[in-house]
């Protein structure tokens, strides 16, 4: 029997917690490119939810619920008071309200998938990572591969994932400064 952990740094965590090393095998899900990519962007997706072309769209894309960092999302975005942004909120779940009642103004789509997801993602310019909860990170990994520019928790999945002030920036969780 093998556990299976998506990365180095969750076997490290493992390995800590008292697990043996030699029942872990690292086993890291993948991107589907045919989705994720840079070619999906869509100046008429953006239009159709509002968005200006000369304007920032900052993504969150996700479960909606406390744990994946929804207040610290909502508060980075209103302390940055960027004047020519606009937040984009992918997903559902059952912090919906909490959030879009910290967030005035924000785009949501409600749950999306396969090609529509991809066109969303790919249509952000930014994406704002607070999770500092993931076991992979998946949605940082399918953000990059759509070309986007990438703010997330320094967390183990993120560390795994991204080199700092190369292929993205990471951010002590709860710094929303």
């Amino acid at each position: 029997v093998l556990v299976l952990a998506p990365n180095k740094q969750m076997v490290d965590m493992l390995v800590a917690d008292g697990v043996d090393l030699a029942r872990i095998a690292i086993w890291s899900p993948g991107v589907d490119r045919a989705k994720s990519d840079p070619a999906r962007r869509s100046q008429a997706w953006r239009a159709a939810h509002g968005i200006a072309e000369d304007e920032l769209a900052i993504l969150f894309f996700g479960r909606l619920v406390r744990e994946k960092g929804i207040a610290d999302f909502a508060a980075a975005f209103a302390l940055a008071a960027l004047p020519h942004a606009r937040a984009v909120i992918v997903g559902e779940g059952p912090a919906h309200g909490e959030f879009a009642r910290n967030l005035p103004g924000a785009v949501f789509t409600g749950h999306l998938s396969g090609a529509e997801l991809g066109e969303a993602v790919a249509s952000a310019d930014v994406l704002l990572n607070p999770s500092s909860t993931e076991a992979f990170g998946n949605v940082n990994l399918e953000a990059m591969a759509a070309g986007l520019a990438i703010i997330s928790a320094d967390a183990p999945s993120s560390q795994a994932l991204i080199e700092p002030g190369r292929t993205g920036l990471l951010v002590e969780p709860g710094d929303v400064a």
